[in-house]
């Protein structure tokens, strides 16, 4: 893994797990996950092997996954979304939700989950508190065997 920064030196634990943290270093998540392998022959494996509930199988490899990633990134970019800003991802199990999350990551913007089972009014509230500048979700996805429609007309309006 890589750190970014040496910060202001190592804390240490003791207990069960034993372990250091680099005390203010920061962690580029997307480049831990993704960008370090596009250095290596990883770059044409498997990144990610999706098998949907129906059956479908989709496979990207890690320079496929990197370029949907920069695209992604570059449309928050276009979208306004600027470094620092909270992005809520309020998707299904997909690779679009990995997509979704490595560009935000890759772009420097906070990622913000939201829980696909709180009611629609639940899901409003939370989106309001974290103070997001952009949700990012899909029409629909299956769950447990069904297909869920992520967008309800249901819920209330503000």
């Amino acid at each position: 893994m890589s750190c970014i920064g040496s910060g202001n030196g190592t804390k240490f634990w003791s207990g069960i797990v034993r372990g250091q943290v680099v005390v203010g270093g920061e962690i580029n998540l997307s480049y831990n996950c993704l960008d370090r392998h596009l250095q290596t022959g990883a770059k044409i494996k498997a990144a990610i092997i999706w098998e949907s509930e129906p059956g479908e199988v989709r496979t990207l490899t890690y320079q496929q996954l990197h370029r949907e990633v920069q695209k992604f990134a570059n449309v928050l970019k276009s979208l306004g979304v600027k470094k620092g800003d909270r992005v809520a991802i309020y998707m299904g199990m997909t690779p679009e939700l990995a997509i979704a999350m490595l560009g935000c990551a890759a772009s420097a913007r906070r990622i913000r989950w939201v829980f696909g089972g709180f009611s629609s009014n639940a899901l409003v509230d939370r989106i309001h508190d974290s103070e997001a500048s952009a949700v990012i979700t899909q029409d629909g996805s299956y769950r447990r065997g069904d297909a869920k429609s992520t967008l309800s007309r249901r819920g209330k309006k503000r």
